[in-house]
């Protein structure tokens, strides 16, 4: 179980291996707001995103940021969803980014433009 959220440098992620009785932090290095993070249980890869673009992924040692392979620019992403080595990041200009290989951490990201039908 995963836990994330705050503001910059106060955000915070951590783990409970005991349904939520007791937390780990996780050390962030991030220093941006987080604000959605999602567990890929196939890839054992956790996905993090907030403020101005940012996006991270922690494979359970080591806490990796991919914002430029997301390349939203410094707009907000807002959510993500990961399952299968496939990771949608929603983000607050109306676009989603995607990447069916995001276990491949140096690949890139497309983006689609969310319409209204």
């Amino acid at each position: 179980m995963f836990a994330v959220g705050g503001i910059a440098s106060n955000a915070y992620f951590g783990y409970s291996c005991d349904n939520g009785q007791t937390w780990t932090a996780i050390s962030n290095t991030i220093g941006q707001s987080l604000y959605s993070a999602a567990f890929d249980a196939d890839t054992n890869l956790l996905y993090l995103v907030g403020d101005t673009g940012e996006a991270w992924v922690y494979d359970g040692s080591v806490l990796s940021e991919i914002t430029s392979n997301v390349n939203a620019g410094s707009v907000d992403l807002l959510t993500v969803a990961a399952s299968g080595g496939h990771v949608i990041i929603g983000a607050a200009n109306g676009k989603t980014y995607e990447n069916f290989t995001a276990d491949d951490l140096a690949s890139g990201y497309t983006a689609y433009t969310l319409s209204s039908n």
